[in-house]
């Protein structure tokens, strides 16, 4: 798919998304001195995203399809689970020397000290010193090409979705260059090095930049409250003020699933509820925790100041931690066939990864894979959310026996 400047694309400019993106890298952060409180921070990525939704809707009505899913996948490229691209940064700075035909020792050293730590960042400054575009450069690339060209890429890693690898057979399959050429060559700097980020899954290190030129004033200046990085709830909130959104993610946590959900007609909108084969977002807050000392130091956990002064009893309960797995189990329970499917805690399919515990999970279940389910322990479908530990006989694996006494 080869783009030239002068066919520009119908549908939302990727440059028009990436100027969002622009104006949130903008926001100033508060540094740790100042008298900005943690709890009660500014939000002006929040501010921000509000406008150019706004303006979207505004300059693009109606929204082409998939606008929703695209946007989303984009901003929050962490959360698109179905698209592995195999690149970190060492091979994707490769890749795109090779695309723009530049030097890759302007990108090699992007983790050196005096540089950013951002490959993304490291890519603007070098194209900047050779491009040729104008400021306010427009891509002929929309942002439904760029997803459709994402794809494309993600399909030449074992590790994305069936979905994803079915889309492009391998026999027809073209390899990672010229994708990545398609991908970049007509972008400016500045909407390439966003690019990059996306393919990386991090745009926190290019849309909350610090500003200190020395790592150590960085450090000593700025702390976990000194940005509040805009969050896929609020996002969706903004997006969708009846908060259907939200609501769906909660229970089926991929974009796509419940953008393309959103842009049907509400009357035509499946119902809210868990669906076998979609993973569930962990949505509930986990509560914060202390790694104990020590005994003494452990139990000053379980008792106030007020509670020692009364010297009130207070009960305690204490367990071995077992390392495991973590996983979510759908189980599909249907006459003459029961099936599991296995999500990682990524909310990754990892059913083939995991097929050495298929058996464990059913025995665990009471269930068979011809249906012949009479010992069964469930009755219908069921998506369970476990800790996978190993077990050697009686004794869990990975567990320390205590020492006897000399």
């Amino acid at each position: 798919m080869s783009q030239t400047s002068s066919d520009l694309a119908d549908g939302v400019p990727f440059s028009c998304f990436c100027s969002l993106l622009r104006e949130i890298s903008k926001a100033p952060s508060h540094k740790v001195s100042s008298s900005h409180r943690y709890g009660s921070p500014s939000y002006p990525a929040l501010n921000i995203f509000r406008r150019w939704v706004n303006k979207l809707r505004k300059d693009f009505l109606p929204l082409p399809p998939g606008t929703t899913a695209t946007v989303f996948k984009m901003l929050f490229p962490e959360e698109d689970h179905h698209r592995k691209f195999d690149m970190q940064e060492k091979r994707l700075a490769r890749n795109i020397a090779d695309s723009f035909g530049i030097d890759q020792a302007f990108l090699e050293n992007w983790l050196c000290e005096n540089a950013s730590g951002c490959l993304g960042e490291e890519l603007r400054l070098a194209l900047e010193r050779t491009s040729t575009t104008v400021g306010g450069h427009i891509s002929p690339l929309s942002i439904a090409q760029v997803d459709e060209l994402l794809d494309e890429l993600a399909s030449t890693s074992g590790y994305s979705h069936e979905s994803v690898r079915k889309k492009y057979p391998f026999n027809k399959r073209r390899a990672r260059l010229p994708i990545i050429k398609d991908l970049f060559r007509t972008l400016s700097p500045i909407d390439a090095s966003f690019l990059t980020q996306i393919i990386l899954k991090d745009l926190r290190p290019i849309l909350y930049p610090l500003r200190d030129t020395h790592y150590i004033a960085s450090l000593m200046g700025h702390n976990t409250a000194s940005v509040k990085m805009l969050c896929k709830e609020d996002a969706m909130n903004i997006w969708d003020p009846s908060k259907w959104m939200l609501n769906s993610y909660r229970v089926k946590a991929t974009f796509a699933e419940i953008a393309n959900e959103f842009e049907r007609p509400s009357s035509e909108r499946n119902p809210n509820i868990p669906k076998i084969g979609v993973p569930v977002a962990h949505w509930w807050q986990i509560p914060k925790s202390e790694k104990g000392r020590n005994p003494r130091h452990a139990l000053q956990y379980f008792c106030s100041r007020q509670q020692k002064q009364r010297k009130q009893q207070q009960q305690v309960w204490a367990e071995t931690k077992y390392d495991g797995e973590r996983a979510q189990i759908h189980v599909e329970v249907r006459p003459g066939q029961t099936t599991i499917t296995i999500f990682s805690k990524s909310r990754r399919d990892s059913t083939l990864d995991r097929m050495a515990v298929h058996d464990v999970v059913y025995r665990a279940l009471g269930l068979t894979k011809n249906g012949d389910n009479r010992q069964s322990k469930v009755g219908q479908n069921v998506i369970l959310d476990a800790e996978m530990v190993a077990f050697d006989g009686k004794k869990i694996d990975g567990a320390i026996t205590p020492s006897p006494p000399a």
